[in-house]
């Protein structure tokens, strides 16, 4: 009955989240602006149909209801700046996203775990507060410039979300890491000559697995987050991109539909993580 609630809990922050989206595109600065009824070789016919489109998103909670109805029978509306429906843009975009997305964050992840197992194992002052450091001037940079940087050193976009995922995973794991390095069944296990990484594969990682569940989780939602300028910088061809030009745009059914997405994913992410808690919390 909780994960009942949880669930539809989660699916009300959704909803209202594509509501938010729509009302801020509709009361944006120039919505009632169409540079496309500028052109003079433009039909009155069209130019009306322009005009009739833009009044029914004016009506912002008419027009949600409407989305989500047609949503349900598989109806994502047709983007105003591509001219092509939705869900076709979507279904050819986001598996370059996906790949992208998966592949950096699994790579951050690894890195970052890593790094804090590495660091905290060495017990070295200098060490430590020199990482933190590295850590804290890496997060202080946009992931557009990152985006940048991937495209200077022509590396795979994938390699900017890495960047963005490494310092955040390693600021939540290496307290988690130094916390369990200081566990009596850890210096047992030392002190029976256990190698360094078996220690670290059946003793600190299973330690550490459970809050960091929930760490992943939220680092891969901002994954998500950080595709959309990246994609951009780096002219990939995704969801984060669509986002970009959907928003520049006022594209409200790509907009939506973008938001809509992401927020699906935070959800099962968290949702995922909460069941490993759970899990955790049952053994």
């Amino acid at each position: 009955m909780a994960s009942v609630k949880l669930v539809a809990r989660r699916v009300a922050v959704l909803l209202l989240c594509g509501l938010l989206c729509v009302m801020l595109a509709r009361y944006a600065p120039g919505f009632d602006v169409d540079e496309r009824e500028w052109d003079q070789r433009l039909a009155e016919a069209s130019r009306a149909t322009l005009q009739a489109a833009r009044a029914e998103q004016g009506a912002v909670g008419v027009y949600y209801l409407r989305y989500l109805w047609r949503m349900v029978h598989g109806d994502l509306g047709v983007s105003q700046s591509f001219g092509t429906p939705v869900r076709d843009l979507i279904r050819d975009r986001l598996p370059a996203t996906l790949r992208m997305l998966v592949s950096g964050w699994l790579a951050g992840t690894v890195i970052g775990l890593g790094l804090a197992a590495l660091i905290t194992a060495q017990r070295t002052l200098g060490l430590d507060a020199l990482a933190g450091c590295v850590s804290a001037a890496i997060l202080s940079i946009p992931s557009g410039l990152l985006g940048i940087a991937t495209v200077l050193l022509s590396t795979n976009a994938a390699a900017g979300i890495a960047v963005y995922v490494v310092p955040r995973v390693y600021e939540f794991a290496a307290p988690l890491f130094a916390e369990s390095g200081k566990s009596d069944y850890l210096a047992a296990a030392r002190a029976r000559g256990i190698p360094t990484v078996r220690l670290l594969i059946y003793y600190r990682l299973p330690a550490v697995a459970a809050p960091m569940a929930a760490v992943l989780a939220v680092t891969f939602c901002a994954a998500f987050g950080a595709a959309v300028p990246i994609e951009m910088v780096t002219d990939t061809p995704g969801v984060g991109q669509l986002a970009w030009k959907a928003a520049l745009g006022r594209d409200i059914p790509l907009l939506l539909a973008v938001t809509l997405l992401a927020g699906a994913l935070t959800i099962t992410a968290n949702t995922l993580a909460d069941l490993v808690l759970t899990g955790r919390s049952r053994v």
